[in-house]
């Protein structure tokens, strides 16, 4: 999955829990559950196809990414008192996927990042369970969805 639903979804945590931990836990539970819904990735054969212009194309991309994420996120809550809690859930709802990048960065030197990214892998839905058209319309209902959500938090 991309990373702006994540994001929306760790924002939506923290601004209704206030517990650092429990965001923690929320985040993290729901960035792996999102990733068993069919959704829509830059790419097709996960990271090992990284190299050269492809890597520049997908390092773009995922800024691009983020940075709409971000603005989003501070437009609707660059003000509010919870800033603490919104940010903290956003960035947690993106830890796992950061994580996987940072294993590939690293040449899949560092063990327990290895370990780390093929059980990432294997909790992800089927490669042969996420046809494009449906991947891309269930991440666009849920970005719609939470989008809404987040709006109408009071």
């Amino acid at each position: 999955m991309i990373l702006t639903p994540h994001m929306l979804a760790g924002a939506a945590i923290g601004a209704k829990i206030h517990n650092l931990w429990a965001i923690f836990i929320l985040a993290t539970a729901l960035h792996f559950l999102f990733d068993r819904l069919p959704h829509w990735e830059y790419l097709n054969n996960g990271l090992e196809e990284l190299r050269g212009k492809k890597f520049i194309i997908f390092l773009s991309k995922s800024l691009i990414d983020l940075a709409v994420g971000g603005i989003i996120i501070w437009w609707l809550f660059g003000s509010s008192p919870l800033w603490l809690y919104i940010f903290f859930g956003t960035f947690v709802s993106i830890l796992p996927d950061g994580l996987v990048f940072l294993n590939r960065v690293s040449g899949q030197r560092i063990k327990i990042l290895r370990q780390y990214c093929l059980s990432h892998k294997k909790l992800h839905i089927p490669k042969n369970k996420n046809p494009r058209v449906w991947g891309v319309a269930i991440e666009s209902a849920l970005v719609i969805l939470l989008f809404y959500f987040l709006l109408n938090l009071n």
